[in-house]
């Protein structure tokens, strides 16, 4: 019973909804952050035929090219995607507490 109690304070009151929504938010914000760093540290571009990105588990620098990030691009998503699960975090607390 008790998923019930905390989903039942959650859905009935609009500021513990948003930030409920702004904290899910924010881990999916910064997980893609800290996994495109992880992608740009990590892949082997020796062989771009037999080993593409995607066959090295690279998903989100394949989603980010196909969205039109090049190289030179993507520490713009590595640094701004941290920060907004940081600001996205702040606003969580601010609206469960207010």
């Amino acid at each position: 019973m008790l998923w019930f109690r905390v989903h039942g304070v959650v859905l009935n009151d609009p500021g513990r909804l948003i930030s409920a929504h702004c904290a899910h938010t924010a881990l999916t914000s910064g997980w893609a952050g800290l996994m495109l760093l992880f992608e740009a540290i990590v892949p082997d571009d020796s062989d771009l035929i037999f080993s593409p990105c995607w066959r090295q588990g690279l998903f989100v620098w394949a989603f980010c090219s196909r969205l039109g990030l090049g190289p030179g691009a993507l520490d713009a998503g590595i640094t701004s995607h941290p920060m907004l699960a940081g600001l996205l975090l702040l606003a969580a607390a601010w609206h469960w507490a207010a």
